[in-house]
Formats: structure tokens, sequence, C-alpha cells
């Protein structure tokens, strides 16, 4: 019958590189249990160039049982986290005008996630620090920058909000990793709307920045959410019925001869005393004006005969006598009388918002 040898763990406590050991023999070595899977010669070392001798078990270090100690029956780092959170709240006594906070809290730890509760208790700061953001550093963990989390997005918190970190006000701050986020600043309850955004793709309606108590009239709200001023002096219609400036238009209204004081209500009071179109009419001289985006209209404000729309007119311009080669595009009437309005066959040179001399050639 044959013997089969060993076939159970023999335990021989830490390893002595002076002994020879044999298979199944089980030692500690730098808190490490190592299993000898064959006879080992003495200096054969634990560890990674002994391999083919020795198979490691679990690290002490890893799996160390619970003692009695004054720390109770865990680490004395699970021990400081336990006390941190049966007393969670943290002193800060840094000045209003000083950026970089520093708090103190006993036992405290620092790992994400960690969230404390810090009461700054100076009370003679009057004013905020000068620049830069701030920061909280708790018992020597580091200045970490103090921020906010605002619809997803967070942000650190400047200098010019420092007199809420002041005068015994007590804060909430949870470690993301980056911030120290303090969690009641300046809450937004608005479920409503969102912040406004510039124009594009995920452009979307939202709330915009308020203008000063004290408006002013120079600046506008550009869509990157800033006031600014205008690049240029030309970027409203300017109401001046005898300005000349290119890339200006006349307001719509100078074109209505219903309202006094408009360059249609002139000509079509100059036109009065002018124009009579009637079947005797042919050769006098009127007056008619150029349009952007209407053409040449000629008003006349009383009538005999309204057989208009067969004649055509000449013009009197920078060139002389010109004769406009159609007929009237439309006739329209107003009050009393109607606008001759010519569109087509207008000679280049006419002027936008100027008055004309004109005179009616042909019925044809």
């Amino acid at each position: 019958m044959a013997i089969a040898g060993r076939v159970a763990i023999v335990p021989k406590d830490v390893y002595d590189a002076s002994l020879p050991y044999k298979r199944l023999d089980a030692v500690m070595h730098n808190n490490t249990l190592y299993i000898a899977k064959k006879n080992v010669p003495a200096g054969k070392t634990p560890g990674a160039d002994t391999k083919d001798y020795w198979m490691s078990g679990p690290s002490a270090v890893a799996s160390a049982p619970a003692t009695t100690t004054s720390n109770g029956l865990m680490s004395a780092t699970d021990k400081k986290a336990i006390e941190v959170l049966k007393k969670p709240l943290a002193t800060c006594a840094t000045g209003r005008a000083a950026a970089a906070k520093v708090a103190t809290l006993a036992n405290f730890v620092l790992q994400v996630g960690t969230s404390i509760a810090v009461k700054f208790t100076d009370t003679a700061g009057t004013a905020n620090p000068t620049t830069g953001n701030l920061t909280l550093n708790v018992n020597g963990t580091g200045a970490k920058t103090i921020g906010y989390v605002r619809n997803g997005n967070k942000a650190a918190i400047s200098y010019t909000s420092g007199n809420f970190f002041y005068n015994n006000a007590t804060h909430i701050f949870t470690y993301d990793g980056t911030f120290w986020l303090c969690m009641d600043w300046n809450a937004d309850n608005n479920t409503t709307y969102s912040n406004f955004v510039k124009s594009g793709a995920g452009a979307k309606a939202g709330l915009v920045p308020a203008p000063s108590t004290t408006a002013g009239t120079s600046k506008y709200l550009r869509e990157d959410g800033t006031w600014q001023t205008p690049p240029d002096t030309k970027t409203s219609v300017v109401n001046n019925q005898t300005t000349t400036v290119a890339g200006y238009a006349l307001d719509a209204r100078q074109a209505n001869p219903n309202i006094d004081g408009t360059l249609a209500k002139q000509l079509s009071d100059l036109n009065g005393s002018l124009n009579k179109a009637d079947e005797n009419a042919l050769g006098n001289w009127m007056v008619g004006y150029s349009v952007l985006g209407a053409g040449f209209v000629i008003p006349i404000p009383s009538i005999n005969n309204i057989s208009l729309s067969n004649k055509k007119v000449k013009i009197f311009t920078t060139s002389g006598w010109q004769e406009c080669t159609s007929q009237p595009h439309f006739v329209s009437k107003f009050g009393s009388g109607y606008n001759v309005v010519y569109n087509k066959g207008l000679p280049e040179n006419l002027e936008i918002g100027k008055a004309f001399l004109c005179q009616f050639i042909s019925r044809s």
C-alpha cells in the first residue's frame, strides 16, 4: 500500500531563512501567508523570485482582525470618520477679507463625498477679498476651491461673495473631488425658467440679465448675455426726411400724405397748387418723389378725370428731362386724390428720398 505523504497544511509561524521547509508548510512573511508547494531549501525567501516554491495567501494588512484598542473594534481611520459624523461642525475664524478660508474639525479625513458644516465665526470684517476665488482648507487637507452647482453646472465662488462667509454664518459643504460645494449658496428654487443662452442649436427661452437700477441708453443686450456698446452708429433707421447719408432710409411714415409734417404731406400740398390733372393738364409741371421700395410717386390731391393709368411721364433729373418708358404700375386713391406710382422704366439717377419736377406727356 502506497503512502500518500502530507495531506494537510502545517503552520510554521514566521519564515526563517536559515531553515528548510517541507511541502504544505505554512509561514508568515511581510504580513502575508505563504504555503510551500514542495520541499524548500533554506534561504528560498517567499516572494516574486521564488514562486516555484511558495504559493501566497491573503495579506494580514487587508484582513487585520478587529481589536479591543482605544479605537474600538475598527481601524484608527474608520474611528476618525465615525467621530467626524458624530460632530460634523467645523469652525473657521478666517477674516472676511481673506479669500483662503481655514477651518478646524477634530479627526477630519478628506474623502470624495464628505459633507460637513462650517461655522464662520469672524464678525469684525467689513470688506471682501480683492481678487481670486474663495478656498477652504479643513484640518490641513489642502485648500480646495469653494464652488456651487446650478442647473447641473459647477462653478467657483469668487472673492466678491466674501460677505457670505462670516458673521457666524453656518453653511453645508460637500467635497466632490475638486470643489467644496456650498450646498446652500444662492439656492435657485425656480423650476420654470432657465438661464438666457446664446443662439444656436442649443438655444432656449430663459431669463435675461437685469439692467442696472440706473439704466443707460447707449448699450444693447448681446446674445452672450452681456451689455455691449453698438459697434457702429448705423444700427437703426433714421427718421430724417432730409438725410442723404448712404446706408440710411426714409422712415416709412414720410410716405403718408395724411400725416402733417411728412415729406408726402408737404409734396401733396405743393402739388395742390402745381398739379392740374384734368383733360387740359398734360403740359403742367408737377412734383413727384422717389420712395425706397415703391418707385416714383406723383400725389394728385384733386382731379376731374381719373383716367391716369395710361399716362407716361418725364422727370427732370441731374441729366435733364428723362422719360419713364412705362405706364403707371398702379394708381391708388388717398383722400379726395390719387397717387400715381411708376416702378418700371425709370431713369437710373433718381436719388431715393428726393423730390423731382415731372410732367405727363401722353395718354398712351
